[in-house]
């Protein structure tokens, strides 16, 4: 798996101290299998097909919520556990170029559903 992220810090908004900053998201993530988090799309997730370069693709909002759960009785101590929640704006892109899937994420406000789109389209094939 290939994850890149580039990220955008600014002034957080409505602040009066140039200090008070926040930072947000792009993240590329590609595999040669989707049977993993954060490939994978939620059952639960409510998804919009669109095309990218003239190939489906799926869009969604919202974002895989993990945490380690403890288990004494496992030998590695307990497992992470994930759970999708439609609630967070978290903007998702999931498509397949040949034998490689991806996914684009993206935290920030600023970009629209139609930008990511765009920049996906930028990627190629």
């Amino acid at each position: 798996m290939v994850i890149l992220t580039y990220l955008e810090t600014r002034v957080l908004p409505g602040a009066t101290d140039s200090s008070l900053t926040e930072t947000k998201s792009i993240t590329l993530l590609q595999a040669t299998a989707d049977d993993f988090i954060p490939m994978q799309i939620a059952p639960s997730s409510k998804i919009t097909d669109i095309q990218v370069n003239g190939e489906l693709a799926v869009y969604t909002v919202g974002a895989w919520d993990s945490e380690f759960v403890p288990d004494a009785k496992d030998p590695k101590g307990g497992q992470m556990k994930s759970t999708w929640r439609n609630d967070l704006a978290i903007q998702n892109l999931y498509w397949q170029a040949g034998k490689i899937y991806l996914v684009l994420v993206c935290d920030d406000a600023a970009v629209s559903q139609t930008a990511l789109i765009d920049t996906t389209a930028s990627l190629g094939k």
